[in-house]
């Protein structure tokens, strides 16, 4: 008999305590642990040593879990190599292999529910987020007509915005086309909801164009933006700014991890609040959240820049200060 009771209060603390020494088994690798799913990371230019060091760091690995009476799922075990977009792998990669398993080598992988690929593109989880999106919107479609605002909104942000809001300054720094895409999901919804009628009108207009060769029809021209205040909602983009800012308060009044917390550097003027911009080399680490909610931080209004104020009061400036700013750049249906 071993391990810990299914259900019990207990078992989460206890497992911790039993697995929280695997890092000690890592070497000099870099890793993540959120249970008992580990991610480690290593670095290298060169991938023949980067499966040479990856494997010693398994067999390691291996033999710390045998010691604890533990095995490792090699079925669920995977690994990628990340790089630059415009330096593809030609070499021929070694198979990476631990106590006699071949460990799979992946272009694009699951962790935590974001789907990262070897580039960061975040393509395949646009893709998933996308399709979530349009189900969604499908089902709150078929029933708009039975249901009151306060509904609809509760039905919006559980529904659509949960699948978007998840992670998104991780992923959110993609294509311009793509984020215009899940918006147009967003307002057609609205359109349908507010005005049905209309909504119908150009819809039917536009199968119509499309069964005639192309034949252009004028797009339906909405004011997005009352409907967004009307429902109390932001844009995707103003969702990304406004994450972004809170990530940027966080790292910067709740200290508790030195890595980030170190990131977020306010430069000599105290007047002005602004934090220093890290040198970088690539636009993936451009894109990062963490390089975005500086440049977010960096334009916000000098109150929200007080650092005195609460999370919450934070907030509420930030949400201020985005509709404030907010203009007619939404996507028409």
């Amino acid at each position: 008999m071993k391990g810990c009771p299914q259900g019990s209060i207990l078992s989460p603390l206890l497992f911790a305590l039993f697995y929280n020494d695997v890092g000690s088994s890592l070497l000099f690798a870099l890793f993540k642990l959120f249970a008992d799913d580990l991610v480690f990371y290593i670095f290298h230019n060169n991938c023949s040593k980067l499966i040479e060091e990856a494997e010693k760091i398994l067999v390691s690995l291996h033999h710390w879990c045998t010691e604890q009476d533990l095995m490792i799922n090699f079925s669920k075990t995977e690994y990628v190599i990340f790089h630059k977009s415009q330096n593809s792998i030609e070499e021929i990669i070694p198979e990476l292999k631990c106590n006699g398993e071949i460990i799979q080598r992946v272009l694009c992988f699951k962790y935590l529910g974001v789907y990262f690929d070897s580039t960061f593109t975040f393509q395949r989880h646009f893709e998933h987020v996308l399709s979530k999106v349009a189900s969604s919107v499908g089902c709150i479609l078929q029933i708009k007509r039975h249901i009151n605002l306060q509904t609809f909104k509760t039905l919006v942000n559980s529904f659509i915005y949960s699948h978007i809001d998840y992670c998104l300054p991780v992923w959110g720094n993609i294509s311009q086309t793509h984020i215009k895409t899940l918006q147009t999901r967003i307002n057609t919804l609205l359109a349908s909801y507010f005005y049905p009628h209309l909504h119908n009108k150009f819809q039917r207009l536009n199968k119509i164009a499309h069964a005639s060769n192309g034949l252009q029809i004028k797009q339906m021209s909405l004011d997005y933006n009352a409907l967004y205040e009307h429902c109390n909602l932001l844009s995707i983009q103003e969702r990304i700014k406004y994450f972004n800012a809170v990530i940027a308060f966080k790292a910067i009044y709740s200290r508790g991890i030195t890595e980030i917390s170190d990131i977020f550097r306010f430069g000599t003027s105290l007047r002005t609040q602004l934090l220093i911009l890290p040198e970088h080399e690539s636009k993936i680490y451009e894109n990062s959240a963490y390089y975005q909610a500086i440049k977010t931080w960096n334009s916000l209004s000098k109150a929200a820049k007080e650092p005195n104020i609460s999370l919450d009061k934070f907030k509420s400036l930030i949400d201020k200060w985005l509709v404030d700013e907010r203009d007619s750049d939404f996507v028409s249906c």
